[in-house]
């Protein structure tokens, strides 16, 4: 009987035990695949987002994003979400030194909830002088 016992308390705790992992895989796996939406999200939305970047930019860069830093993030209990991605903006006429600055940006989209759409953009920094400043 106390063998019994043992046993059934042995299946209970490995069942636990295994639940307790299953529920961490599930979690993982939903995580995974909202991030491959935002990203599909993002990419859906790359040409409207390089010519934001292109037009507070010199005119001659290239736009690079680097697609495995996307973030999702929410400041205020009644904000609206946000979706953020680091970039470089490269002046083709300037040297890798001159363009240090314009790498690893960030671009911050504000989205509807369901990432249906952006209702507006800015960055985080300054991306390249624009030409009214004297360039």
């Amino acid at each position: 009987m106390q063998k019994k016992r043992i046993i059934l308390v042995f299946i209970a705790i490995f069942l636990v035990l295994a639940g307790i992992g299953g529920t961490k895989k599930v979690i993982e796996i939903r995580q995974e695949a909202q991030k491959e939406r935002q990203v599909a999200f993002l990419k859906a939305h790359e040409k409207e987002m390089t010519e934001y970047i292109k037009k507070n930019s010199s005119d001659d860069i290239k736009v690079k994003y680097y697609w495995d830093t996307v973030e999702r993030s929410k400041s205020m209990a009644f904000s609206r979400p946000t979706l953020s991605i680091r970039f470089d903006a490269v002046d083709k006429k300037k040297t890798k030194e001159e363009n240090y600055y314009n790498e690893k940006n960030t671009l911050v989209m504000d989205t509807d909830k369901e990432m249906t759409r952006i209702n507006g953009m800015w960055t985080t920094g300054t991306i390249i002088e624009n030409s009214y400043m004297g360039k």
